[in-house]
């Protein structure tokens, strides 16, 4: 695909990068302060396949030594995408249960789908863009082959018996009740079969004609008005346990609790980890190695003390048979191709690498984003970058994108929105201002990439925009007691 020839520049800092991760060598590890850059550079790099790689899927796993960067750079290889207009289809986000180890309560139902729906698309061997954590990747898991097997979908004009249906629904862990309002509930009416499946965002309404699926389409849960008609639906697990079906084995729905998670070694004697999941070529991309390395050590200090805490008579499996050491990961990693993604160049006898540096600054770094700073004065320092910059506007909804180009207009300076097709790239001239919406963590300058982010924030020098901090279900549950009388 073509893409807009601002980046042009920027992509040329990064040209040294695909020859230099061979599988033996040491790897290119890239550097920069700003992680938009990051961002960007991994967007970019992502549309080029390693050498020797002549597969039609290929997966990127990149990791981050925490589940709150994990979530930070999702959102920003997303903004990059949509600004290159790549889409984000093949981006997929790959959580921790974010819950205490051994703890009975299922993760939440969000947390649940991204990891199922992350699970299945590498089932499927699609080329994969996978962001996770060091918790997440170290979180055992069902044999693939099982996964899949639980797995299936529904075609508009297949024959189905319904009875075999529901029992299947009910092994993945669907609830039967009266509406299906919530992921992993479901609703029977005459020959309507109504499922929130874990692959969805919506419910999906399902039409039988005595035992042939006659229609499939999305609905609001709301107001129970259709969405989106499909000709073909996908039903994922609810959860990570899946009744084995062996007639010796089989496990009567009635008795499987929410702590049997706890306990799939019993079932399942060989777990696995996410890498054994890929199936096609796969490429590591390690973010901040050395806190990688010191995530897994406090990983496992805090869940030996959870385990020597627990009850005597709790039942449940050993750390070694649930979670994977984090020494056992980076062998097999080392066999694939890799890139380190840091802030700072790491010690290259604790962690052998090739720096290449990429030129970004912070929009601070050039005096924007300056709190008491007349916005005027913001402008000029804009105006006076434009003269060898791309600069855009990074706004959080369309109507302040349109507010944004009026102000700009109001104060003589030119002004357009980012959109398809991308404008050609001027001859002569200063390109005007270019205000797009999305979700950016910070900005960033590269003289030598001539290209500027700049956020609304950083732009009327609000500070930096923070993503609300997800409470854990303890934390929850600890503050509802402090409020108790």
């Amino acid at each position: 695909m073509k893409l807009p020839s601002v980046v042009q520049a920027f992509k040329n800092q990064l040209r040294g990068v695909v020859p230099m991760i061979p599988e033996k060598e040491p790897p290119p590890c890239v550097l920069s302060t700003q992680p938009a850059s990051l961002a960007l550079a991994m967007t970019l790099l992502a549309q080029t396949e390693p050498e020797g790689s002549h597969s039609e899927g290929h997966t990127r796993l990149i990791l981050t030594p925490t589940e709150e960067e994990a979530e930070q750079l999702h959102e920003d290889l997303k903004f990059c995408a949509d600004f290159l207009g790549l889409g984000h289809a093949n981006l997929a986000l790959f959580p921790p249960w974010a819950t205490i180890p051994y703890n009975p309560a299922l993760p939440a139902h969000s947390v649940i789908c991204q990891r199922v729906r992350a699970l299945h698309v590498l089932c499927q061997g699609k080329s994969t863009i996978l962001i996770s954590s060091l918790p997440a990747v170290l979180h055992k898991l069902l044999p693939p082959s099982i996964f899949t097997e639980a797995c299936f979908a529904l075609t508009v004009g297949e024959t189905v018996e319904r009875d075999v249906l529901l029992r299947s629904l009910v092994r993945l862990g669907y609830a039967r009740g009266s509406l299906a309002e919530i992921p992993g509930e479901f609703s029977v009416r005459g020959g309507i079969v109504d499922v929130f499946s874990t692959a969805h965002d919506n419910p999906i309404r399902i039409e039988f004609l005595g035992d042939t699926v006659e229609s499939i389409r999305t609905f609001d849960p709301s107001t129970q008005e259709s969405l989106v008609r499909l000709k073909e639906t996908w039903i994922l697990p609810t959860r990570e346990f899946i009744p084995p079906v062996t007639q010796q084995e089989e496990v009567e729905p009635s008795l499987i609790t929410p702590s049997m998670e706890w306990d799939l070694p019993q079932y399942y004697p060989q777990l696995v980890t996410l890498c054994d999941y890929v199936r096609n070529p796969l490429t590591v991309w390690l973010s901040r190695p050395i806190d990688l390395n010191a995530a897994a050590v406090d990983f496992w200090n805090t869940l030996l003390e959870t385990w020597a805490g627990l009850d005597a008579h709790h039942g449940h499996a050993e750390p070694d048979q649930l979670y994977e050491t984090w020494e056992t990961l980076k062998l097999f990693m080392s066999m694939c191709p890799t890139i380190l993604w840091d802030s700072l160049a790491p010690n290259p006898s604790t962690v052998p690498h090739v720096p290449l540096l990429l030129d970004a600054q912070s929009p601070a770094s050039v005096g924007l984003g300056v709190r008491g700073l007349p916005f005027k004065e913001t402008l000029t320092k804009l105006d006076q970058l434009r003269a060898e910059t791309g600069i855009f506007l990074v706004a959080r909804s369309a109507g302040q994108v349109e507010r944004l180009i009026a102000l700009l207009h109001d104060h003589g300076f030119p002004a357009n929105t980012w959109q398809k097709p991308f404008p050609e790239q001027l001859v002569e001239g200063r390109q005007p201002f270019y205000c797009l919406e999305g979700e950016l963590s910070a900005g960033f300058i590269s003289h030598q990439g001539q290209l500027a982010f700049v956020t609304e924030e950083e732009l009327f020098g609000k500070g930096i925009r923070h993503r609300p901090q997800t409470k854990s279900p303890t934390a929850k549950f600890f503050s509802t007691l402090d409020d108790l009388k």
